[in-house]
């Protein structure tokens, strides 16, 4: 499979908005195990949940366990990922990255910003 997900300040309001998603496993928002794919974000807002909650992350410390998978899981990506100027934020509580889960994929980030994550 060969791909490349470019996503980029739309000309409207200049942010583009990925809003409270969650699955159980990894890559709860994309999930790729192509070698030649590729993905380029830059100036949007991954915002995995509405709000940053104390206890749930408390919960999921004490419990050692997790309410769903990081947002992105990318393996064996030749080209990897590029990040400019984004918001990540309130992307907690996953069993493994709260953003990204990467092996053997690598990641480009020039002024992003990670928040509760």
């Amino acid at each position: 499979m060969t791909g490349e997900l470019n996503i980029y300040e739309n000309g409207v309001s200049g942010l583009n908005k990925f809003l409270v998603f969650n699955a159980t496993r990894e890559g709860s928002f994309l999930y790729s195990t192509a070698s030649k794919f590729s993905m380029k974000i830059r100036k949007s807002l991954v915002e995995c949940k509405t709000a940053y909650s104390d206890l749930e992350v408390l919960d999921s410390i004490k419990n050692e366990m997790s309410y769903s998978g990081g947002a992105f899981y990318i393996k064996d990506s030749i080209n990897g990922v590029t990040s400019e100027s984004n918001t990540f934020r309130n992307c907690y509580g996953k069993h493994t990255g709260g953003i990204f889960t990467m092996s053997n994929t690598k990641l480009s980030d020039k002024n992003s910003l990670f928040q509760y994550n």
